[in-house]
């Protein structure tokens, strides 16, 4: 792992960091944090290819361990503009009262809750599982004073199959509004970025998201963390 201070959209960073294994492997899962002056973090990652820093194999598209180890350098930008965060929510209080900013109230859960599960969680110890054929999670927001806000959150969808689906709503002050629904074949594999533009929507006074599943069988499910609205 590495740090780098004081990042700039549009800037491109190196990190030096160290794989472990053995064997050539023709991808690696890579993951970014951003944090602000505030500490909270911003995640992305997916599928990447890095350059040898060191050793026989200097092919851009492979990392090939060598006796274990071996230090690549990895570059990566951030872009977009910087917003601040209106409120967040990662769990870890381990209940539906808490996060911190603009929250206008607790979640509302059916047939979902909030669980210790460190294996199941993002990031600590703590997440939101939404189980069952249908199961619906909802907070109001207070949006005064905005013109711009995106609502990002890190689901991971369980046992689903072809059909099951999930749509996420926003209220802008007198119906609600759907802002995407993800399906079967949208999954990644494991935890993935939702990341939508609510700037549009936006009212002032008291708002709500809604995240509603639609799924055939109770032993699937939906996993969330790491929710914000910046």
């Amino acid at each position: 792992n590495g740090t780098v201070a004081a990042l700039r959209p549009g800037e491109t960073y190196l990190i030096t960091t160290e794989f472990t294994g053995s064997g050539s492997q023709q991808y690696w899962l890579m993951g970014v944090g951003v944090e602000d002056s505030d500490g909270e973090t911003s995640y992305g990652g997916g599928d990447v290819t890095v350059p040898i820093k060191s050793g026989s194999n200097q092919d851009w598209s492979t990392v090939n361990v060598i006796s274990g180890r071996e230090w690549v350098d990895v570059r990566f930008s951030i872009s977009g503009e910087v917003r601040a965060v209106v409120a967040t929510d990662d769990f870890e209080s381990g209940g539906s009262t808490g996060g911190s900013g603009a929250w206008n109230g607790n979640w509302s859960l059916t047939n979902a809750t909030i669980n210790q599960n460190a294996s199941d969680a993002y990031l600590g110890t703590h997440l939101m599982q939404m189980t069952g054929t249908s199961s619906v999670v909802q907070r109001s927001i207070d949006t005064t004073g905005l013109s711009k806000a995106r609502l990002q959150f890190l689901m991971n969808a369980q046992l689903w199959q072809s059909g099951d689906s999930l749509t996420i709503e926003f209220h802008n002050g007198s119906s609600w509004q759907t802002l995407r629904t993800i399906g079967y074949s949208d999954l990644t594999g494991g935890y993935q970025l939702v990341d939508l533009d609510l700037s549009s929507l936006l009212s002032g006074g008291s708002q709500a998201i809604r995240i509603t599943t639609s799924l055939a069988s109770a032993s699937a499910g939906l996993d969330i963390d790491e929710v914000r609205v910046a």
